[in-house]
């Protein structure tokens, strides 16, 4: 790896956002407020990497969102570097902001979090939510990566039929990679 990739404190604590997280998308946004650092910072450091082809971009409605190249070859050596730090890992913001949206079972990240910004659904939500709080989170989720959020939720039970009877939503959904951030669902099933 060339050894200007990691040569400050800023870029290694860029990178390890990625490498933590390495099949989301993030906005400018996100990334300020996941590193600490400014949005002139933010934007040197993304043009930077992507320059060197270690992130990839992909955009919605105007706005840019960044993944890390996980076929870069120095996406395996990242990761190795990274390791301790992911082990170290506290929930993610993102999770803890569902959370409290109501009794939330189960939550995919698909979409523009995943770098696909032409799928239909950006948030897949199973279980009982509090209608105020779903849509104070939705509008915070929606500030945060600087776009609209398209977004599914439903009960326990339908997310059961839809997932284990092949639904082709479900499948779809599944199919391209989304981050599952909470799984109180299947995981339980599977014991």
């Amino acid at each position: 790896m060339h050894k200007t990739i990691l040569d400050s404190k800023s870029k290694q604590q860029f990178l390890m956002a990625f490498c933590q997280y390495p099949y989301r998308a993030f906005s400018v946004h996100e990334l300020r407020l996941r590193v600490g650092m400014g949005e002139g910072k933010i934007k040197q450091l993304l043009s930077y990497f992507t320059k060197h082809r270690l992130l990839n971009t992909t955009e919605k409605r105007k706005q840019k969102y960044y993944q890390i190249n996980r076929f870069s070859p120095a996406f395996e050596e990242l990761v190795k570097i990274f390791e301790q730090s992911e082990k170290n890992k506290n929930r993610d913001f993102l999770e803890k902001t569902l959370l409290s949206a109501g009794n939330i079972r189960f939550a995919a990240l698909t979409g523009i979090f995943v770098g696909l910004p032409k799928n239909e659904v950006d948030l897949l939500l199973v279980g009982k939510t509090s209608p105020t709080k779903l849509n104070d989170c939705i509008k915070f989720l929606e500030k945060l990566i600087s776009n609209e959020i398209n977004y599914v939720e439903m009960s326990t039970r339908e997310f059961k039929d839809r997932f284990y009877g092949f639904d082709w939503f479900m499948k779809e959904i599944m199919d391209n990679n989304p981050v599952i951030i909470i799984d109180e669902v299947t995981k339980k099933l599977e014991k």
